[in-house]
């Protein structure tokens, strides 16, 4: 079934080519799709050659970056089923990347499948304690505010099929980090199967997100999210 992964990009040139290149190697057939998202040193060509390079002016934000990329995938490449994104920093290795791909074939009935950094036998997660603590109460904050039974929204990796994206694609609208939340919000809403999996997650620091500019924002992301779900 074929796949497209695309990988948002800010002033990524020093991480992710390295990363695409694991990628391909793992994930062989699949499109690999940078999205420059208003870089100020946008990617070049030979610095990734398995990926296809998408860019845009100025910066809209990882939700844009995404849809843009998702978007792209559609009206160019109609044989691909699979849609995923995946954070251009490399904390969910390529190799689960593949993994949670092959889960998607084996699971027709899954219309998303999200990671999970979630700590169980079997699976390593290295995170600094204090984004970890962020992203408990953010996760906390998502639950209670929208009634949404996820454990952790925020994990750099999706996997949806092409016909749940394209189902929603009109209800979405947030450009920025709170993406996740919404993307989940609005497939459970239409009667989508929303699955967590656990993964490997090695934090690689230089992260974009800043915890106090972006959890703000977030926040008031997830705000206007429910008033656009419940009306209050």
């Amino acid at each position: 079934m074929p796949a497209a992964i695309i990988v948002p990009c800010l002033n990524e040139r020093s991480r992710f080519p390295a990363y695409a290149a694991a990628l391909a190697r793992e994930c062989p057939g699949t499109l690999i799709v940078s999205v420059d998202d208003g870089s100020t040193e946008p990617l070049r060509a030979e610095d990734a050659p398995a990926a296809i390079r998408l860019a845009y002016p100025g910066n809209r934000g990882k939700g844009h970056a995404v849809r843009h990329g998702w978007d792209w995938v559609a009206a160019n490449h109609p044989e691909v089923e699979l849609l995923a994104f995946a954070d251009a920093d490399g904390a969910v290795p390529a190799r689960e990347i593949a993994r949670l791909l092959q889960i998607m074939h084996q699971s027709p009935e899954t219309s998303l499948l999200a990671a999970a950094r979630v700590a169980l036998l079997g699976r390593r997660v290295e995170r600094h304690p204090l984004r970890h603590y962020m992203g408990r109460l953010f996760a906390t904050f998502s639950s209670i505010l929208l009634d949404l039974p996820a454990y952790d929204t925020q994990c750099g990796c999706k996997w949806v099929r092409r016909a749940a994206y394209t189902s929603v694609r009109k209800l979405l609208s947030i450009d920025g980090f709170a993406f996740d939340v919404e993307l989940i919000a609005q497939i459970l809403r239409c009667g989508g199967q929303v699955r967590e999996e656990p993964v490997d997650w090695l934090e690689q620091g230089g992260s974009k997100v800043g915890l106090l500019r972006d959890g703000m924002r977030m926040a008031g992301d997830l705000i206007r999210l429910r008033k656009s779900l419940h009306g209050s």
